[in-house]
Parts: C-alpha cells; structure tokens; sequence
C-alpha cells in the first residue's frame, strides 16, 4: 500500500501548493459531432425541442422554461421599471399631500393629519405591489397589473388635489 507523504507549510507555501490550473486532459471530441452541434440554433430547440431529443423532461423543461420563466423574468423587469417611477412619483405627492394637511391641521392636530397621509401612502404601496406581482404574473394579462400601480397613483393624485382644492376653498 502507498505511502503518505505529510508536510507542515507555512501560508505562503500553502498558496503555491493550490494550483487551479492544473491541466485537465481533453477529451477528444469526433468531428461529425463537433460539426452537428455548430448547426444548432438555440431558438430551434425552443420552439421545437422534439426534434433535438426524445427525452420527455428536457423537453417539458424546455416547454417551462418558454411558458413560466422567461415570460416571469420578463414582467419581472417591466414590472420592476413601471414600480419604480410610480414609487418615485407617489413619494413626490405624498410630500405634496402631507404639506397641505399640515397646513389644515396647524393646531395641534398633528396625529389627526399623520393618520389621514398614512392611509394614501399605505393604499399606493398596496397597489404598487399588487401590480408589480400582477404583472410578474404569466397567467394574469400585463395590462391588470399596470392599471393596479398607476390606478393607485392616479388615486392618490385624485386626493392631494382634493386637499388642495379644500385647501384653496378656506
């Protein structure tokens, strides 16, 4: 039986010691499978998988990977972009609302008008996530889910200019 040869090394042998290149023998690949594997198109495979094999869970992978996953990283991203500027345009009315309920609420009805620009910032997060999650959605059609973000911005507009229409009225 083979001996075992055991060293004490410093750290910085250690570091010569661990080589990632190490060479790695080739394998030899024939060239008329070399040549097939250059004609395939990767499109080809996922409109047709059939054709490039016959095993049934590469070809229900592929089958998941065209219906849920690409079309769920999609929305994924247009529901990411289509958040965040409704995110950036609801933080600019809520400064909005909270500027004229201070102004009405003056007095020492503080907490009165915290509570009262509680319930839009809260309703617009709702909705912006319900959108952002509609439209990451394969089964739901995208436009739901950009109704539900914008509908909550479009609400919250609705309601900063009815404080300051109240507001203009004193």
């Amino acid at each position: 039986i083979g001996s075992v040869l055991v060293r004490d090394v410093s750290q910085d042998e250690e570091q010569e010691l661990r080589r990632g290149d190490w060479p790695i023998g080739q394998l030899v690949m024939p060239a008329g499978i070399s040549q097939a594997a250059e004609t395939i198109e990767l499109k080809g495979v996922y409109r047709a998988p059939e054709d490039y094999t016959t095993d049934e869970k590469i070809i229900r992978d592929i089958r998941h990977l065209n219906d849920r996953d690409i079309p769920k990283l999609l929305g994924d991203i247009r529901a990411e972009m289509h958040g965040r500027i409704a995110y950036g345009l609801s933080c600019f009315l809520l400064v909005a609302i909270g500027a004229a309920l201070g102004l009405i609420f003056r007095g020492g009805h503080i907490i009165s008008a915290f509570t009262i620009s509680v319930v839009p910032a809260a309703g617009v997060i709702v909705m912006l996530l319900m959108g952002k999650v509609m439209i990451s959605n394969p089964d739901v059609p995208e436009i739901n889910g950009i109704l539900a973000i914008w509908g909550g911005i479009v609400g919250l507009f609705v309601a900063t200019a009815a404080v300051y229409w109240s507001l203009m009225r004193r």
